[in-house]
C-alpha cells in the first residue's frame, strides 16, 4: 500500500537483528526514504582482545583500531576468539608513533588502507606471504622504515604505499607484481636503487618522484608508456635503460634529474610529452628519433626547458614531423624554432626559413649574447627569449612581425635593446612593448656594432682584445666580438682527396674569398668549388687536395 502520492513506492522486509523496516520512496530527481524502527535497533559492535579492537566478520577478524599512545614491538596474532585473523582494517594503526616493528601474522590476507601512514617509530614490517593485498597509503609517512621485502603473492602496488618513507633504502618486489600505482615511492630519498621485476607492465604517475637517492633504473620490457613525472626530482640519477619497446615518455616524466647527462630515447617513442626533460642540467646531447611525432604540446612544447649543458639537439633525418638546424630544434619545414638547447653560447642568426619562434624556445639560454632575426619572422611567442641573462641585443632585420608576445624577453637583462631598421614598418621607439628600441639607419655595420654595445664608429680592423681576430671578420662570420673568437674561425675539413671549408657569408656589404695556396706564399682561387649559400646563410668551400701540402683561408673586406 503506498502512503503517499509518489509515483513509486517500495516495502522492504524485516532487516534480520536490526528490527528495521525501511519504506524507499521515490519522486524523480529526488528520493524519500523512511525508516520505520519496529523495535531496538543493534550494530555490529567492535570488541577487545588486549591491545586490538577488532570486529567479528563471523568467519574472520578484522583489527580496526589500536591505542595511539602504544609503544614497542607489536605481534598480531593468528586468531581471535578461535577465529583466523585475516584483516588489517583501514587505519587500524594510523599515527600509532610509538611502535617499533609488526610483525603480522600468516593468517593475514588483507592490509588496508592508511593502516600504518604516519607510524614514525616504525623500523621493520614483516609481512607474511599470504598477504595478497595491501591497499593505498598502508605505510604513508613511516620515514623510520628501512627495509620492506613484500610478499610474493602480491600483484600490484597500490597508489602512495610507501609515499614519504624517507628512511627506506631498499625494497624487495617480487615477480607476481605487474602494476605500480601512481606515486607508489614518491618521497623515499634514501632509496638508492630498486630492481623492477620483468613481468612489471605499468608505472604509474610520479611513482618514484622525488627519490632523490635513486641512480639508475631499468625499465622492464612490458613497460610501454613512461608515466607523467614518474621520475620527477630524482636529483642522483644518472642512467636509464628500456629493456622494450617505449612508445611515450609522459610529461614531467624526467623533470628535475640534474645529474642525467645522457639518455637515449628509445627508437620506438612517438611521443614525447611537456617538460619531460625540463631543469635536467647535466644533459649535454639529445636525438630525437625517426618515429617522434609528438614533442610537447602546441601550446607548450617546452621540452627541454633550462638544460643548460645541453649543446645540441639532433634529429633522425627519417624524421617528418622534426628537425635539426645547427643543432636547434625546428619543425621539418624549418619554418618554426621550437627549442634551442641551452648551452649555446654566443650570438645566433635565426635561419631564413623560420617564420615563427616558438613559446620558450630561448628560454633559459644564459650564454646567448644577441640574437637576429630573419626578414620573414611573422611570429615571437610567450616568453620566447625569458631569462636569457646576458642577452643584449635583438636585431630586427625588416619589418616587426605580426604577432609579437609582450612577455617574449621578459625578463631581460638590465642593458637589453631592440634594434631595426629605421625604415621597417611595426616598430615604436625609444620603447617597443617596453623593451628600449633604437631605429637603425645606413650602415648595417653600425647597427651590429651598437648592438654589441662598441662604439658605432669602431676602427673594423682592430683586434680589441687581442685574440686575433678583427671586428671586420668577426662581423662577416656572425660571431660575437665581446668573446674570445681564437677558437671559432672555420676549420679545414679532410676527406680522402679534397678538402672543404664552411663558413658563414650572410653579412651585408662584405665581400667573401676563399683562396688555396701549396706554400703559403702564393695564393689563387683557382680550383676553389664554392657552394650555394643554405637556409643558415653558410657556404662550403672545396678543393682537391692531391698535393702533400695544401692550405685554404678566407678573405672579407668591404
Amino acid at each position: 500500500m503506498n502512503l503517499f502520492p509518489f509515483p513509486f513506492a517500495r516495502s522492504f522486509p524485516d532487516s534480520g537483528i536490526f528490527g528495521v523496516k525501511s519504506l524507499i520512496l521515490r519522486r524523480s530527481p529526488w528520493f524519500c526514504i523512511l525508516t520505520v524502527m519496529c523495535g531496538l535497533v543493534g550494530w555490529v559492535s567492535a570488541d577487545q582482545s588486549g591491545d586490538f579492537t577488532y570486529t567479528d566478520n563471523g568467519t574472520s577478524i578484522t583489527i580496526t583500531d589500536y591505542p595511539a599512545a602504544a609503544a614497542g614491538a607489536v605481534v598480531i596474532p593468528d586468531t581471535i576468539g578461535g577465529k583466523p585473523v585475516t584483516t588489517i582494517g583501514t587505519s587500524a594503526f594510523q599515527a600509532c608513533t610509538g611502535i617499533t616493528s609488526v610483525t603480522i601474522a600468516a593468517s593475514v590476507t588483507s592490509i588496508g588502507s592508511f593502516a600504518f601512514e604516519g607510524c614514525t617509530a616504525l623500523t621493520s614490517v614483516i609481512i607474511p606471504i599470504g598477504v595478497v593485498s595491501i591497499e593505498s597509503y598502508t605505510f604513508k609517512g613511516c620515514t623510520a622504515m628501512t627495509t620492506v621485502e613484500l610478499p610474493s603473492g602480491l600483484s600490484r602496488i597500490e597508489i602512495g604505499v610507501f609515499s614519504g618513507c624517507t628512511g627506506l633504502t631498499s625494497v624487495i618486489i617480487p615477480s607476481s607484481v605487474t602494476d605500480i600505482k601512481d606515486y607508489a615511492f614518491t618521497g623515499c630519498k634514501a632509496l638508492t636503487g630498486v630492481s623492477l621485476p620483468s613481468g612489471i607492465l605499468t608505472i604509474g604517475f610520479g611513482a618514484f618522484s622525488n627519490c632523490g637517492g635513486l641512480t639508475s633504473v631499468t625499465v622492464p620490457a612490458g613497460v610501454t608508456v613512461i608515466a607523467g613525472g614518474v621520475f620527477s626530482s630524482c636529483s642522483s640519477m644518472t642512467s636509464v635503460v628500456f629493456q622494450g619497446a617505449v612508445t611515450t615518455i609522459g610529461a614531467n616524466a624526467f623533470l628535475y634529474c640534474g645529474q642525467l647527462a645522457s639518455f637515449a630515447i628509445p627508437g620506438t617513442v612517438t611521443s614525447i610529452g611537456r617538460g619531460a626533460f625540463q631543469e635536467c642540467k647535466a644533459l649535454t646531447t639529445i636525438n630525437i628519433p625517426a618515429n617522434v611525432s609528438i614533442i610537447g604540446t602546441t601550446s607548450a612544447p617546452s621540452v627541454f626547458v633550462n638544460c643548460s649543458a645541453l649543446g645540441e639537439i639532433t634529429v633522425d633525418a627519417a624524421n617528418t614531423t622534426f628537425s635539426s638546424v645547427g643543432g636547434v630544434l625546428m619543425n621539418h619545414p624549418q619554418s618554426i624554432l621550437i627549442t634551442c638547447p641551452g648551452g649555446r653560447s654566443g650570438a645566433y642568426l635565426i635561419p631564413a626559413t623560420v617564420t615563427e619562434v616558438s613559446i620558450q624556445a630561448f628560454a633559459n639560454c644564459e650564454k646567448l649574447t644577441g640574437i637576429t632575426m630573419p626578414s620573414g619572422l611573422a611570429k615571437i611567442r610567450s616568453k620566447a627569449f625569458s631569462n636569457c641573462s646576458m642577452l643584449s641585443a635583438a636585431n630586427f632585420t625588416a619589418d616587426a612581425p605580426t604577432t609579437m608576445s609582450g612577455d617574449a624577453f621578459s625578463p631581460t637583462s638590465n642593458n637589453f635593446a631592440i634594434y631595426y631598421p629605421s625604415t621597417a614598418n611595426g616598430f615604436t621607439s625609444p620603447t617597443w612593448y617596453g623593451y628600449p628600441a633604437f631605429g637603425i639607419t645606413g650602415d648595417p655595420v653600425v647597427a651590429w656594432l651598437t648592438s654589441h654595445q662598441l662604439p658605432a664608429d669602431s676602427d673594423l680592423k682592430s683586434d680589441l682584445d687581442g685574440d686575433g681576430v678583427s671586428l671586420l671578420m668577426a662581423y662577416a662570420l656572425n660571431l660575437d666580438p665581446n668573446q674570445n673568437l681564437s677558437g671559432a674561425l672555420p676549420q679545414p675539413v679532410f676527406t680522402t682527396g679534397q678538402m672543404s671549408l664552411s663558413y658563414y657569408s650572410g653579412a651585408a656589404g662584405v665581400a667573401y674569398v676563399v683562396a688555396t695556396s701549396t706554400d703559403l706564399q702564393h695564393w689563387t682561387t683557382s680550383g676553389v668549388s664554392v657552394s650555394g649559400m643554405d637556409a643558415n646563410q653558410m657556404r662550403t668551400a672545396t678543393v682537391g687536395n692531391a698535393e702533400l701540402s695544401k692550405f685554404m683561408r678566407i678573405s672579407v673586406s668591404r
